[in-house]
């Protein structure tokens, strides 16, 4: 599996979690004394400062006489979750649909895991939903459901709050904007079909529009692809709303047969999701 080189570069800028270890992240608070970028010196104040941060070496020590000790940005690992929703098929899923959105999203998830920048990063994998019994990775901690929506986007809630969280999932059934997940990615990872059906293939099952369509007929066709296209666009609302940060990807196994998605433009869009989280807590 490749890395994804423009995520791995946006998740480089991306502040630490974590304190006390050493790793390649800005942290939040400044420093007197510690390894990591210098940002200038103070006066030393023996009231705050311990007398082994004098920097013997200060130049405004030399121009004014005083002690100063360094102030610095110390530099810290980042970990994240990779959180892979696994629902259920419903009526209007062909079983390779859900397969196909299942195998997706573990490819993204792996895709992410190869991509962090520093040696000390750390990825926490969970798999979620009332169809979890395939993942078979022992990295990946099984969470089994029953299948309500409602439960599974609180209880990846709760997983969201250790920090930045990549959720990757169809959003089909997951009102994940209904919890407190402001510091989430969402990759809204999708078969075609769930965006727009193509024509000539006669009856498909949808959750559109009474549960079928015939897509030999144009004018209906057209329909029904507009909802599927407008549900789309309110799901994005929604996240974008809650102060989720979304990266749309679909698979395509015929034109990428080896992961399944264009990974140059995944890769584009899961960095500018984690960048414009990352501008959202400044």
């Amino acid at each position: 599996m490749a890395n994804l080189e423009k995520t791995e570069a946006a998740l480089a800028d991306y502040a630490a979690n974590r304190g006390l270890l050493f790793g390649i992240h800005d942290a939040e608070e400044f420093k007197v004394g510690a390894q990591g970028r210098d940002v200038g010196e103070v006066p030393f104040d023996p009231a705050q400062h311990d007398v082994s941060a004098i920097n013997p070496l200060s130049i405004w020590e030399s121009v004014t006489g005083e002690p100063h000790v360094r102030v610095a940005l110390p530099e810290r690992p980042l970990h994240l979750t990779i959180v892979t929703q696994h629902r259920a098929a419903g009526r209007s899923d062909y079983p390779q649909m859900n397969q196909a959105r299942q195998r997706l999203a573990s490819e993204l998830g792996a895709a992410i895991n190869e991509s962090l920048p520093g040696i000390t990063d750390r990825a926490w994998n969970y798999a979620v939903g009332e169809a979890v019994e395939g993942v078979a990775d022992s990295d990946v901690e099984v969470i089994d459901t029953n299948g309500d929506p409602l439960v599974e986007a609180r209880t990846i809630a709760e997983l969201c709050r250790d920090g930045l969280t990549f959720v990757i999932s169809d959003f089909l059934a997951l009102p994940l904007e209904r919890e407190a997940c402001s510091g989430a990615v969402a990759i809204k990872a999708n078969h075609a079909f769930d965006i727009a059906l193509p024509a000539g293939y006669g009856s498909l099952p949808t959750n559109i529009r009474g549960g079928e369509v015939n897509t030999d007929k144009p004018r209906e066709l057209a329909r029904v692809n507009r909802s599927l296209q407008e549900r789309h666009d309110r799901t994005a609302q929604r996240l974008e709303t809650a102060g989720i940060a979304m990266a749309h990807i679909l698979f395509n196994w015929r034109d990428y047969p080896t992961q399944g998605f264009d990974m140059e433009l995944a890769d584009e869009r899961i960095a500018a999701a984690v960048s414009a989280l990352q501008a959202q807590a400044k």
